[in-house]
């Protein structure tokens, strides 16, 4: 063992129960999430975020599934895998070569809990499916903090969902699954039923003032605090609707744009300039505040629900969608105008954004959400086209 791998040993009893599957735990993955971890991996890898040269650390990297996926994304980025288990890394080292990555990724025995890297050395820190079988979950996240430079990034991948404290960090998995182990030869509960849940991934972005980041409540809950009997944190995605005038140049595209649409001047959005993406066909998540609304007072009604939701439809629309909607509202003929895109956004203008709300329908929210082309009509017909735009 290398003085490296020596000081990276693993606190007692951190990796044998990955020891003992290691042979088939790639298999085992694929079939109790039916595929869809490897695309959990992947959206780990997009939060991130990584810019050239980048220097990443990732944790509980067993048989460096997420370690190769940000080589492929990142080519000229250089992998650090830690993991408790010499065998899971074996198959690693094996996966690493076949790909011809051993200049880019470098595994190496070690626990989370006790990291042997300067303050500030990675350029981001990740551990995907890993946090929940750390015994000091609230050392590990310090740790993660402390060696990710400030800027950085942190990503956990977890398929559980924080509801209350009574079992540290991870407090209770949704579900069951034990119908599984008949497909995966008797693997145990603890494994298998950390399947059942979702797969959220929580970033933090640490700063020379804070190193204790707390995503809604992550670190207190790992060190086995108290936490509120209800807390949520909401990320609401393209909000239009009634109200909304005070925002200036924040208010909805649609509410920009309506006396144009209205009075019959011409509408400007902005041409493509991406290969198979039409003029206009950029896309948003357009959600109506009544939508917004009826989310934050199910949560209210809901109390034993707490968690991180993205407040969207689930399904993005183009803004041509969005203007063609209010002149069907008001019977009138387009008047659309695509100019070119400002050259100084061009390369870091998004496209497509949407969100993924599995998390707040698995939650138990089935309140539903307008379609856009019904959230339009109202707001144009009963607001934006009437002297008083107020309720």
């Amino acid at each position: 063992m290398s003085a490296t791998e020596s000081q990276l040993a693993p606190l007692k009893g951190s990796g044998a129960m990955f020891d003992a599957i290691a042979h088939r735990y790639d298999l085992l993955n694929r079939v109790m999430s039916l595929g869809i971890d490897q695309r959990w991996r992947l959206r780990t890898v997009r939060a991130l975020e990584l810019k050239p040269g980048a220097r990443v650390l990732d944790l509980a990297t067993g048989t460096a599934d997420v370690a190769l996926a940000i080589a492929r994304r990142h080519p000229d980025a250089h992998i650090v895998g830690v993991d408790p288990s010499e065998r899971m890394l074996e198959v690693g080292r094996r996966k690493v070569t076949e790909r011809g990555q051993e200049q880019t990724i470098e595994l190496h025995v070690g626990d989370a809990q006790s990291l042997p890297f300067a303050d500030a050395s990675f350029d981001a820190v990740c551990i995907a499916f890993g946090i929940r079988n750390v015994p000091d979950r609230g050392r590990a996240l310090r740790e993660m903090a402390r060696v990710t430079r400030v800027g950085g990034r942190v990503a956990v991948l977890e398929l559980s969902y924080l509801f209350d404290c009574a079992d540290g960090m991870l407090a209770r998995l949704r579900g069951g699954g034990s119908n599984l182990g008949m497909l995966v030869d008797g693997l145990g509960a603890e494994l298998l039923d950390s399947y059942a849940g979702e797969a959220p991934v929580l970033v933090h972005k640490p700063d020379a003032a804070t190193i204790a980041w707390d995503p809604g409540g992550f670190y207190r809950i790992a060190k086995g605090e108290k936490m509120p009997p209800q807390w949520a944190g909401l990320k609401f995605f393209n909000v239009f609707g009634p109200n909304e005038y005070h925002k200036g140049s924040m208010m909805s595209v649609l509410a920009k744009r309506f006396d144009d649409i209205r009075e019959g001047r011409v509408v400007q959005l902005f041409k493509s300039h991406r290969d198979g993406i039409a003029d206009g066909d950029q896309r948003r998540d357009f959600i109506h505040v009544d939508d917004v609304v009826r989310v934050i007072m199910w949560l209210l009604a809901t109390r034993s629900v707490s968690g991180l939701f993205n407040v969207g439809t689930g399904h993005a629309r183009s803004f041509r969608d969005l203007i063609l909607a209010a002149y069907t509202a008001l019977k009138a003929k387009p008047n659309i105008e695509y100019i070119d895109m400002p050259e100084q956004i061009r390369g870091s203008y998004q496209y497509f954004t949407q969100a993924e709300v599995d998390h707040l329908h698995g939650a138990g929210y089935n309140g539903g959400f307008t379609a856009l082309e019904d959230g339009v009509g109202s707001y144009v017909r009963d607001f934006l086209d009437r002297p008083d735009r107020y309720r």
